[in-house]
């Protein structure tokens, strides 16, 4: 993963949630982050598409287990 494209994610996560301190890892999940629930989802998820200018399907925003996996796929479409 790019240190540019993990910078940004985590500066979009720490606005949405308020949290300026937050520790985020690839593994980190909504169940780490107090706040990160279905509709805070669904606004980091639109928040990530309009930053990149890229679009996840339903099944891509319901299927992010965890940072690392919302990482990968943010790289795999800021790449095509």
């Amino acid at each position: 993963m790019t240190d540019k494209i993990w910078n940004q994610t985590k500066q979009i996560m720490i606005e949405i949630f308020h949290q300026p301190q937050i520790e985020i890892n690839e593994t980190t999940t909504a169940n780490d982050i107090v706040g990160w629930d279905s509709m805070t989802h669904m606004i980091l998820v639109a928040r990530i598409e309009k930053h990149f200018n890229i679009e996840f399907n339903f099944e891509e925003a319901s299927a992010m287990e965890n940072v690392g996996q919302m990482i990968k796929l943010i790289n795999l479409k800021v790449s095509k």
